[in-house]
């Protein structure tokens, strides 16, 4: 009569070996910037598929040692093809879902003008000198166009905040202020762009008014890096950042243009860019059309943010919840086929109450910080990179099969 005997072998190396895996990839994220949309999916994809590879390998090592122990080894399939499977079906699983995961998608009703607040920054640096007048009367042009709904300041900068207005409704009277505002620009010192982009959050977060949409509106020449801190701010707090660039014909796309356009379109805002001409000075009218563009906004628009598929609250909603707990239910059979090369029922019912607990956990251990995190990466490990197996023994000698 045959026994069965549970292989403990291959449950620890393959423990083991996917362990290595996901410490590797985890060292990677920490010199990784939220910035990085498509190094985001990429690290993802690795997440999926190199913790299978490694524990695969380690089920690999189990079978060659028990071959060298005299166990003949039955399974199904080739591990070859195990592999194969692991690499596509991780990455398409890590690096696709995380693409969809991050997705935004703002809708705005037709009333939008009606019921915003927009904080709008203008660049009063010494290299904008050529380009105040265009300014000053695009500015006008589009206050004058404002419904009075709206809630709107204006701040002026260059190395330093220079001077601001406070938040007003765009009837006659806070129109007139604005414009007034605006005529007084001058220029002034160098670019910093953290001073004014902190000063317009203060003020639309402080603003006592509920709201709808709220947005941030950059005008500038200048090339200056955003601070992290202030990028996560924006992010948290759902507010669109729009740039309009001014660039010479000759200026290329430098490392800070293209941080600044990538945090805007994380934000769900628009970046535009303007070429001045070879006197130096800017049209006024693509000018007026570029802030209108930025300031009406389309019905909808479609950016991605920086919220990890794999683990983490950020960002989370019914649709990444349920997008999260389908990809680890089909991440499941996907490692289940990789491993043994069948998927029952009995596969589909574990594989369901597993991404149920990972989802609920990945959002509940984050508050735990790194306490939290180490609890879900064994939990990963064990749940998902694990190998459990059995096989039959023959006789009390060493022969014996997997299965």
């Amino acid at each position: 009569m045959k026994k069965t005997k549970f292989d403990w072998l291959m449950l620890g190396l393959s423990a083991g070996c996917s362990l290595i895996g996901i410490l590797l990839c985890l060292g990677v994220y920490e010199t990784m910037t939220y910035e990085d949309t498509v190094g985001l999916i990429v690290w993802s994809g690795c997440v999926f598929t190199i913790p299978l590879l490694a524990g695969l390998i380690g089920v690999c090592i189990a079978e060659q040692i028990h071959r060298r122990n005299g166990i003949h080894v039955v399974k199904r399939g080739h591990r070859f093809i195990s592999f194969l499977l692991a690499i596509v079906l991780g990455m398409l699983l890590g690096g696709g879902g995380q693409a969809l995961y991050m997705l935004r998608v703002d809708k705005h009703t037709e009333q939008v003008k009606e019921n915003s607040c927009v904080s709008i920054l203008m660049d009063g640096s010494t290299s904008m000198a050529d380009c105040r007048d265009a300014c000053i009367n695009a500015a006008e042009q589009l206050i004058d166009s404002m419904d009075q709904g709206n809630a709107v300041q204006i701040t002026l900068f260059a190395s330093e905040v220079l001077d601001y207005t406070p938040l007003m409704y765009m009837d006659d009277a806070g129109k007139d202020q604005l414009k007034q505002f605006v005529r007084a620009m001058d220029t002034v010192g160098g670019t910093d762009f953290d001073a004014p982009l902190q000063q317009a959050l203060d003020m639309l977060a402080a603003f006592p008014d509920l709201k709808s949409r709220k947005s941030v509106i950059l005008l500038t020449d200048g090339k200056a890096d955003i601070s992290d801190e202030i990028q996560n701010s924006y992010l948290d707090e759902q507010i669109s950042l729009h740039s309009i660039c001014i660039q010479n014909e000759a200026d290329g796309e430098e490392p800070s243009l293209k941080n600044l356009k990538a945090f805007v379109n994380k934000s769900g805002g628009k970046y535009i860019t303007l070429q001045k001409s070879e006197n130096g000075t800017l049209d006024m009218n693509e000018l007026l059309s570029a802030l209108q563009y930025a300031y009406e906004s389309p019905e909808k628009t479609v950016s991605m943010n920086s919220s990890l598929l794999v683990y983490g609250s950020e960002g989370m909603n019914i649709l990444r919840f349920l997008l999260r707990l389908i990809v680890f239910a089909i991440y499941g059979l996907a490692v289940t086929f990789v491993y043994y090369h069948r998927v029952g029922v009995s596969d589909l019912i574990v594989s369901g109450v597993i991404a149920v607990l990972m989802t609920i956990g990945a959002i509940f251990f984050e508050r735990l910080d790194i306490l939290g995190m180490i609890i879900f990466v064994m939990l990963s490990v064990l749940f998902y990179w694990c190998a459990f197996t059995s096989y039959y023994v023959v006789d009390r000698k060493q022969e014996g099969e997997l299965v």
